[in-house]
């Protein structure tokens, strides 16, 4: 039995195969994103300390959002005493808040519908 595994030629084989565009897709479909040396925009050229102030401002929005989402609950009660309201109408703010996660999700992304991009 004669095996080819290892030659050059095999490999070339498995390389256009992984090369391969999926189902009906071009490669002139994909645009290669690439940085000039030294470029100030590219990630790798940032500073350590802007790196660490993007993580950090990430991190903290994030705690922002699930802390005020749930801030809240520990007073639905006085909520409910203040407006006059029932239960279930005090956590609407709660529900529409959560929800706002999940269809946010589905806005187009900026420029897609005309907006222009921050």
């Amino acid at each position: 039995m004669q095996t080819t595994s290892g030659t050059a030629e095999n490999t070339q084989l498995n390389m256009e195969k992984a090369a391969k565009p999926p189902q009906g897709e071009t490669r002139e479909d994909y645009k290669l994103v690439a940085f000039a040396d030294g470029d100030p925009g590219n990630p790798k050229n940032f500073s350590k300390a802007f790196k660490w102030y993007i993580t950090m401002v990430v991190s903290i929005t994030c705690f922002v959002v699930a802390f005020c989402s749930s801030v809240i609950t520990a007073d639905v009660p006085g909520v409910s005493e203040t407006f006059n309201v029932s239960h279930e109408a005090a956590l609407v703010p709660i529900s529409v808040f959560v929800i706002g996660f999940g269809v946010g999700e589905f806005r187009p992304p900026p420029g897609f519908d005309g907006d222009q991009p921050f």
